[in-house]
């Protein structure tokens, strides 16, 4: 394995970097900004990341598991802009938009009611 092995090898633009991934090794090079990846085998750094990236501890990557989750869930979608979740919730017949901004209210739009 090498670098090139590594899918989609690229600054990170969030908090999955390779210094918080679960094959981060920081204690293999004396500068703190490069480690080394123990899956694909090379020096890589901290502020990169892959698609392999893993939470180096399991509550970290349940938290957003769990978030991608509930997004997924109750028709959510991630907006860039500000970073959040926002409330996309759609009839469960035709999939129109209700006009309501929570899974608690009803599902169902006015020409389905």
């Amino acid at each position: 394995m090498a670098k090139s092995d590594a899918p989609n090898y690229r600054k990170a633009t969030d908090e999955k970097t390779c210094g918080s991934c679960k094959a981060w090794d920081s204690s293999a090079t004396p500068d703190p900004m490069t480690g080394y990846c123990e899956w694909y085998d090379f020096n890589c750094r901290a502020d990169h990341t892959c698609d392999a990236w893993a939470a180096s501890d399991f509550e970290k990557a349940w938290s957003v598991v769990k978030e991608e989750n509930n997004a997924r869930n109750h028709n959510y979608s991630y907006n860039p802009e500000n970073k959040k979740y926002q409330s996309e919730t759609k009839c469960r017949f035709c999939d129109e938009p209700t006009g309501s901004s929570s899974w608690d209210e009803a599902d169902v739009c006015e020409g389905c009611a």
